[in-house]
């Protein structure tokens, strides 16, 4: 589902405009955008956790030459599904 389409969908279940939606659904991409640059983590009770988790440099190998190269270290977004979610997904 893209932003789009999941504007749409929102606005009609709820009987709100998309106007609103959009604007709703960017300030919380925005504030998101915001806090997992200052390292936080966001848990959303039964729900999930979003965090930032750091990974290490590493070793790999150019497939094109098979040079060997190092991958430098990088921030990464993880998501740990919360146990009420878990389980609506699973029925």
């Amino acid at each position: 589902m893209t932003k789009a389409e999941f504007i749409e969908r929102y606005a009609e279940k709820y009987k709100v405009t998309q106007k609103s939606t959009r604007e709703v659904l960017d300030n919380v991409l925005e504030f998101l955008t915001e806090v997992f640059a200052e390292g936080e983590s966001v848990s959303f009770s039964n729900f999930g956790t979003l965090g930032v988790i750091r990974k290490k440099e590493r070793g790999g190998t150019n497939p094109q030459t098979l040079e060997k190269i190092v991958i430098p270290a990088t921030n990464a977004i993880t998501f740990k599904t919360g146990k009420g979610l878990k389980k609506i997904i699973n029925e």
